[in-house]
This record gives C-alpha cells, structure tokens and sequence, in this order.
C-alpha cells in the first residue's frame, strides 16, 4: 500500500506542475496593458501609415488620373483607364 499511496502523490505532483506550466487566459485589457511597451512603435507607424496613404487616396481627382503615366499605360494595354475613381 505504500507504493500506491507514492505513485498517486507522483502522479497528482505532476498535474500540478502541469497546471502551473500553463498559462491561463488573460482578458484583453490586461494582455494590451503588458504588451504595450513592446509593440507601441509598430501601432503607431502602422496607424500614421494608413493616414498618410489614406489622406493620399481621398485626395486623388479624375483629373490627376487623366495625367497620371501609370493610369495611361494602363489605358493603351487594356483600352480603358483602370481606376474606381474614373467613370470612363
């Protein structure tokens, strides 16, 4: 009885080492509250990033299309201008 009273506290020692190499789930704000010192820079370069082509493409007429050398290579390959913006 002594060898099975010793197994069974290996084998309960072992799940709880196991429960405690685990990582147990963390709600998002505390994740974000850790995570931020390290990824802040590639947030915000991805958020300046997306404004700066954003501005850039909502600022974009059908005149600059017209004059544009990409747009009209474009039109001789496929005889049409290919951009949303232009209704051609």
């Amino acid at each position: 009885m002594q060898i099975l009273g010793l197994f069974d506290f290996r084998i309960l020692e072992r799940e709880r080492e196991r429960e405690r190499e685990m990582r147990t789930f963390e709600p998002w704000p505390v994740f974000f509250r850790r995570e931020w010192s390290r990824n802040w820079p590639f947030l915000v370069g991805f958020a300046v990033t997306g404004a700066v082509i954003t501005k850039y493409s909502l600022s974009l007429t059908e005149e600059d299309a017209k004059e544009s050398d990409f747009v009209k290579r474009h039109k001789r390959m496929r005889g049409e201008i290919s951009c949303i913006w232009c209704e051609e």
